[in-house]
């Protein structure tokens, strides 16, 4: 990964950029270990996701299939819908995290297509945890 210089002559260099190149020399610094982890990461069209236990409302016998599903969950306790409630708000924030790894300099991936190890890494971490 290479970083464009920052242009000095046109403005100071503040703390900003320099906490910016501190920031990138970390994020070359790991590359290698992200490269190696990615084969970590499930194939994205091997993902299952919630919604595929879920009765699909688009067929005639969705009422009958959402019945099954509460008659399964009926003797949940308390503790554990509160766990599934906070996963599922933790998930649904999934795109802001990606948004965010997709701001800083050095894991962008503008296109959503980038061969960067860091893209790749993104992309594949959060259609995996979606």
């Amino acid at each position: 990964m290479t970083s464009a210089p920052f242009n000095t002559t046109s403005r100071a260099y503040s703390d900003e950029d320099r906490k910016s190149d501190h920031r990138l020399s970390v994020l070359e610094s790991i590359e290698s270990c992200v490269v190696k982890t990615l084969s970590l990461l499930t194939p994205i069209d091997k993902i299952w996701q919630p919604s595929d236990f879920l009765p699909d409302l688009s067929l005639p016998n969705w009422r009958e299939e959402l019945e099954r599903v509460r008659e399964r969950a009926k003797n949940l306790t308390d503790d554990i819908l509160v766990v599934l409630v906070g996963d599922m708000i933790t998930e649904e924030a999934l795109p802001s995290y990606q948004t965010e790894i997709n701001r800083l300099e050095g894991t962008a991936d503008e296109t959503g297509t980038s061969a960067t190890p860091w893209a790749r890494w993104s992309r594949g971490w959060t259609a995996e945890e979606n």
